[in-house]
């Protein structure tokens, strides 16, 4: 058994099994007592405000309010009269920071918030938990700002979030008056624990969000489209709008290529600056813009760390920070490219503002397709029916004037009366006339196309059309690799050639029979008109002939005329 004088501590159980208090004051012993209970509900206290602390933590799926509310909790549950949480930026600085215990005025009055240095950026270099008992004396202190309150002891936490450092936890200053303790670390670093698993949800939740409204704006962008006739510079001008608005971007520019002179042209902005970026000219050379469309994925570039180049010699127009590059893939070639800038010193795009971007991007591209897709179908079906037009015109309203003039002609061969006779044949030049201008609207009418027609599908084309109204016997000879493609301008000149030579002989020669021949050997092209009749009697056909010489000298060739009295033989020969 103990003896009374034992000095054991509070809790010994002597042999009787009650226990034996140390030989102390009573007041002592009350004062103990009273610190421990002082103690326990101190810790019953710090407990139920960590509960409420974790349900007010991991509720907020807002990752700027759950920041703040970090920030406030913090400083509560652990009792620092201050508390800061500054989010670090790609650049190794802070590019958000957030206070508790400072109010407004204060806050002016010290002015731009901190970005890393001094013991706040020893967290960033070295993030490990961190107690000093005097902030002022740590080796890394840089002192504080003027206007700043004065603050003595110091706890510092970092937060991970998926292995990577994306925030330091500060507070300062418990409000016992006593430095921080292991207790208010390890409550310190529990809260830590829980804001890391809060943020992460938060982002993930941000993402979804932003995903939906990227989503709904492309889904947007679609009804539009839809349900109107827009064109592409109109899809581009929206998209430049809504990129904007998405990516909280302070400069967008959507940039199409010139063919002509291998160049990016900037057809749409938005945002600051977008007036004097508008028309303006890139070279591909060197154009990050271009390395991205060649690339076919999207590109990010701090063009603060860009000093030369296409994009860099906008600086001159709009501040430039951040760079995003997305391009417009289409399924066969890439439409353009979209700038996305940010001023320097906000924070930088994030990967899932890229890969979200870039999605939206393609279905863009999509849309420029869909477009021009419709305006080829409108252009098709004009194209269809101005041909439509042009086949009537010529099948009926040419032949039947042609039909009239050679009747008429007819007719004036047969009238004694000179003055009758000679206005009848005006009347016949007239009607030529009219269908020369027939003609050549028909031509404007048809559009050229991609598809050639050979050389003897022209020939035989215009045999087939002639020879119902001339009333005489044709024979055709064609002779050469003449089922070769021929260019619209060969065609139209061998189709005139073949039109006024025939034509000629039905109206002036008084011939029975015309013999065509059309032969090459690929490298010479004749084609011949020889008729039975009467010859060239006057100048009348002359106009028509300077016209086939004409176009046989712009190729370098010769049109020769062989007049006989029993017959006319026209040669028009060209090299190929």
């Amino acid at each position: 058994m103990s003896s009374p004088d034992s000095t054991t501590g509070i809790g010994t159980l002597a042999a009787g099994g009650q226990p034996d208090l140390p030989h102390l004051p009573i007041e002592t012993l009350i004062a103990q007592l009273v610190d421990h209970a002082s103690e326990v509900a101190e810790s019953h206290h710090r407990l139920r405000r960590f509960h409420e602390a974790y349900g007010q933590i991991v509720g907020e799926l807002v990752l700027s309010t759950l920041l703040q509310r970090i920030v406030d909790v913090s400083r509560d549950v652990v009792g620092a009269r201050y508390a800061a949480l500054g989010v670090v930026g790609a650049d190794g600085h802070f590019d958000t920071f957030l206070h508790s215990g400072v109010d407004a005025e204060t806050a002016a009055e010290i002015g731009e918030l901190p970005k890393g240095r001094g013991v706040l950026g020893m967290m960033i270099d070295h993030p490990t938990t961190t107690r000093r008992t005097s902030i002022t004396s740590d080796p890394h202190s840089c002192g504080l700002p003027e206007g700043h309150p004065p603050m003595t002891s110091f706890l510092g936490v970092p937060i991970f979030e998926r292995d990577r450092l994306y925030a330091v936890l500060y507070l300062t200053d418990q409000v016992s008056g006593r430095p921080f303790t292991a207790a208010d670390e390890e409550l310190a670093e529990a809260l830590v624990a829980t804001a890391s698993i809060a943020i992460g949800n938060a982002q993930l939740y941000e993402e979804s969000r932003r995903r939906q409204e990227w989503l709904r704006a492309a889904a947007r962008l679609s009804r539009d489209l839809l349900g109107s006739e827009k064109d592409v510079m109109t899809v581009l001008e929206r998209t430049a709008a809504i990129v904007h608005e998405l990516l909280h971007a302070d400069t967008v520019a959507v940039l199409v290529p010139d063919e002509v002179d291998t160049s990016l042209a900037i057809v749409a902005a938005d945002g600051s600056g977008s007036r004097d970026l508008l028309g303006l000219r890139l070279p591909t050379r060197n154009s990050i813009a271009w390395r991205a469309m060649e690339l076919g994925h999207g590109l990010h570039e701090d063009m603060e760390r860009v000093p030369e180049g296409p994009e860099a010699e906008l600086r001159m127009l709009v501040p430039m920070g951040a760079m995003l590059i997305l391009p417009l893939r289409g399924e066969n070639h890439c439409h353009g490219a979209i700038l996305t800038i940010r001023r320097p010193g906000v924070s930088p795009f994030t990967q899932a503002d890229l890969d979200m971007a870039e999605t939206f991007a393609g279905q863009v591209a999509v849309a420029i397709q869909l477009v021009e897709a419709r305006a080829d179908q409108q252009r098709l079906s004009g194209m269809e029916q101005r041909d439509q037009i042009a086949r009537e015109l010529n099948e009926h309203v040419v032949q039947r004037l042609f039909a009239i003039g050679l009747s008429v002609e007819a007719i004036a061969q047969r009238v004694l009366k000179e003055p009758v006779r000679l206005r009848l044949l005006q009347n016949v030049e007239d009607i030529d006339e009219t269908v020369r201008q027939i003609r050549s609207s028909i031509f404007s009418l048809v559009p050229p196309g991609p598809v050639m027609r050979t050389l003897q599908e022209v020939v035989l084309g215009v045999v087939e059309d002639v020879a119902p109204v001339l009333d005489l016997d044709l024979d055709l000879d064609l002779d050469g690799p003449l089922d070769l493609p021929a260019t619209a301008d060969l065609s139209g000149d061998v189709e005139a050639v073949l039109r006024e030579s025939l034509t000629n002989v039905r109206k002036y020669a008084r011939a029975t029979q015309v013999q065509v021949r059309v032969v090459t050997d690929g490298c010479l092209l004749e084609i011949t008109v020889a008729d039975n009749g009467i010859g060239m009697q006057d100048s009348a056909r002359r106009s028509g002939l300077d016209n086939l010489s004409r176009r046989a000298e712009r190729y370098g060739g010769r049109l020769s005329i062989d007049n006989k009295p029993k017959g006319l033989t026209l040669s028009w020969a060209i090299p190929l």
